[in-house]
């Protein structure tokens, strides 16, 4: 009886202690090269939403990413229209809208959604949380974590905010986002969300987003939350990119270089001159990043490029 409780443990042992299910293998990409746009802490009808806007329409992105902080200053809903959809409504098809909110512009011809944002602190900051913010979206999954695949990028966007506990309101995302990262086929493999893990601006590390990104297999992370343009570059193989944008329309920018970062580890660079954003152009072996800003929308003023692994 001892020998026989004593195997079946043993086995117990084994069967917990197996390796993660392995990651599939990335299909090459044969269909045309994509372009979209980046944008982050856009949210803002005080601030330079407009020129962004126009800055963004101007290269003509087939959709468009958020970075947070969607709808300054309080997420609510009387504010939607003047900081979102008056700047963004050919992009976003959001048929379960309230009606005095639903768009009609390119997206609700084409009935397919051009605009996938991801949530700040902003878009909590009222005694609804983010109800406002889905009520006005309609997005794949939960709506705060989902997942999607454009050309050759998988994307997995997370739900970086906290409640006031200190505990993440969408729990158990690095699980989720590591079963789906062993899933997917697609070349590239890119998160976003709204609290940058690095960064060296105002608001400094949010270590509660820094997620084991390599062994996740994600090439690289997108966030905002700084109200600057911050890219750290990793010096060896074995390491994420990270980039960060919050110049997307909000009155304030913030200082680069305020805080220490690991040299050893990474290549940093930083910008804060003026509102802009990113335009990315991606291709089956590489996605090419570049800023511009609304006082030189012709001048790549940083260019970051990825390359499949």
């Amino acid at each position: 009886m001892h020998l026989k409780t004593s195997s079946f443990l043993f086995f117990v042992f084994l069967f917990s202690c197996e390796s993660p299910e392995p990651f599939a293998e990335a299909i090459p990409y044969t269909g045309p090269d994509i372009t979209f746009g980046i944008i982050g802490d856009y949210g803002d009808q005080d601030g330079k939403v407009a020129e962004v806007a126009e800055l963004v329409k101007s290269w003509n992105p087939e959709f468009i990413i958020t970075l947070g902080d969607n709808n300054y200053a309080d997420g609510k809903f009387e504010t939607i229209k003047n900081n979102i959809s008056i700047h963004y409504c050919d992009y976003i098809y959001n048929p379960d809208a309230p009606d005095s909110l639903r768009c009609e512009g390119l997206a609700n011809d084409l009935q397919e959604n051009l605009f996938f944002p991801s949530l700040g602190n902003h878009d909590f900051d009222n005694p609804l949380l983010d109800q406002p913010y889905q009520s006005f979206f309609t997005l794949p999954g939960d709506e705060r974590t989902y997942d999607f695949v454009k050309g050759p990028i998988h994307f997995f966007v997370l739900n970086s905010e906290l409640d006031p506990l200190g505990e993440f309101y969408s729990p158990n995302q690095d699980d989720w986002l590591d079963e789906k990262s062993r899933k997917s086929t697609s070349p590239f493999k890119l998160s976003y969300f709204h609290h940058s893990p690095y960064s060296r601006s105002s608001h400094s590390n949010s270590a509660h987003m820094q997620f084991d990104f390599f062994d996740m297999d994600i090439d690289l992370v997108l966030t905002g939350h700084n109200h600057v343009y911050e890219t750290f570059k990793p010096k060896t193989v074995d390491e994420t990119t990270y980039l960060v944008n919050g110049l997307g329309g909000r009155s304030t920018l913030n200082p680069c270089g305020l805080w220490p970062y690991d040299s050893d580890r990474f290549d940093y660079y930083c910008y804060n001159d003026y509102h802009g954003a990113v335009k990315a152009k991606a291709s089956a072996d590489s996605i090419i990043f570049q800023l511009y800003s609304i006082n030189e929308p012709s001048q790549v003023l940083d260019e970051l490029i990825i390359h499949s692994r």
